[in-house]
């Protein structure tokens, strides 16, 4: 692994071990916008050499990829890019307490994942929600639910990096 899928790598294995710990979230890394029926929709590439959507799965409490934006400003041996992280998550499964007590509950997901965004290394230079962050790919029906328990996000972010200090 080369570049930023080290930074990537490294808040993946952090949201593993510290964000939504106790309930069942698919952290994937970096997505490519592939077109497929029409549609841009984001897919990792697997170790069977398969590209899978990964898009909101409701069998999940949640879903988080990542969205490497071109282009990549780079200054030597420095590059700046931007990655923006989505989020799909159901609240009730991330916080059972807050939503049992009639709360959304979407201020809470924003505050967690934001704390470990900028503890990584990233750092968050906004925030969108509902349907708008996620307007550059094709939703589903199926995915397209921002109502609870079902909430829709996107930490905007920029990280540094070397390529020669991967």
């Amino acid at each position: 692994m080369i570049g930023i899928d080290v930074n990537i790598s490294r808040l993946v294995t952090d949201y593993t071990n510290n964000l939504w710990t106790g309930a069942d979230v698919d952290f994937f890394g970096r997505v490519y916008r592939n077109n497929r029926n029409d549609g841009i929709i984001p897919e990792v590439y697997d170790q069977d050499n398969r590209y899978i959507e990964v898009l909101q799965n409701d069998n999940k409490a949640g879903t988080v990829f990542f969205d490497w934006i071109n282009p990549t400003q780079i200054t030597g041996t420095k590059s700046l890019a931007t990655v923006w992280i989505h989020f799909a998550v159901n609240l009730s499964e991330l916080y059972p307490t807050e939503t049992a007590n009639h709360e959304r509950a979407d201020e809470y997901a924003h505050a967690d994942a934001i704390k470990w965004t900028n503890k990584s290394g990233f750092r968050v230079t906004g925030l969108v929600t509902g349907f708008d962050a996620f307007s550059q790919f094709e939703l589903t029906e199926q995915n397209k639910d921002d109502m609870q328990p079902y909430h829709l996000f996107r930490l905007e972010t920029e990280i540094l990096f070397n390529y020669q200090n991967c």
